[in-house]
């Protein structure tokens, strides 16, 4: 087979537009037996939609009418991750596959796993088993299949695609979710004062000296310096002014804030 038919066969459409929601522009048309024709795409999600259809006259007769559609394959796939992801998870990420048609079928399940910023394929970083599934699916019966996951560090979002293929039958499902960090932010300060004309050396004391926690990781040293320390809390006043809650001592922060501003 050439290059061009290979890749063919190993591409599969991936639904990306999941939205519950189906906006189109009411264009109404009519036939020669007087029926009302609507011409619009569907979102890619499969699934029951409600469709609602409302009509009246110009002397306010009117008309409204319930119906429900939906949308399916032959071939279905439904992942079922968590919206998502922390560092340092083991978890287990399930889809279910399944087959509308009247035969049994064998299905081959694929996953891949992408960096929602920079766009590369990162599947083996998360996980080192066996990524294609083959499963047997009976006539109108559903099977689920797991992947086994390790979340690593340093990834901030990702988007995976799970996609089913059956002979002429494919199906593909896109989803994104974030990976939240599970290390917290802890700021040390040093107050260092100079006074003018001199000049000071001074050490800054390790990450180890600072905090003795054994998962401690150094993420940033910042120095800032002002010729004048006043100048700070005239940088706090802002803060007073408008802190949101209005217990008796943040109305009484607000009031000195407003005078010691009305006073400089």
């Amino acid at each position: 087979q050439t290059p061009e038919v290979q890749k063919a066969e190993v591409e599969i459409p991936v639904r990306k537009n999941l939205n519950e929601t189906v906006f189109f522009l009411p264009a109404l048309k009519t036939n020669q037996d007087g029926e009302t024709i609507l011409e619009f795409t569907m979102n890619e999600a499969l699934t029951t939609w409600k469709f609602q259809t409302f009509a009246h006259t110009t002397d306010m007769k009117f008309h409204l009418d319930t119906k429900s559609l939906v949308t399916s394959k032959d071939l279905m796939v439904f992942p079922s991750g968590p919206r998502f992801f922390r560092e340092s998870d083991r978890i287990s990420l399930p889809a279910k596959v399944q087959n509308m048609s009247k035969a049994s079928i064998t299905a081959s399940v694929d996953l891949k796993i992408y960096d929602a910023l920079s766009g590369r394929e990162v599947t083996s970083i998360f996980t080192q088993e066996e990524i294609k599934r083959s499963i047997e699916i009976e006539a109108e019966r559903s099977k689920v299949v797991h992947w086994e996951l390790s979340i690593p560090k340093g990834i901030e979002a990702i988007k995976y695609t799970i996609s089913a293929k059956s002979g002429s039958h494919t199906d593909g499902e896109e989803n994104s979710a974030l990976i939240l960090p599970n290390r917290k932010l802890v700021t040390e300060s040093l107050a260092i004062s100079i006074p003018a004309s001199d000049t000071k050396k001074v050490t800054i004391p390790s990450i180890d000296r600072i905090n003795t926690s054994t998962t401690a990781d150094p993420h940033l040293y910042q120095v800032s310096i002002t010729s004048n320390p006043s100048w700070l809390a005239v940088q706090s006043l802002p803060y007073l002014m408008e802190y949101p809650y209005k217990c008796t001592e943040q109305i009484f922060s607000r009031y000195f804030a407003n005078r010691l501003g009305a006073y400089i």
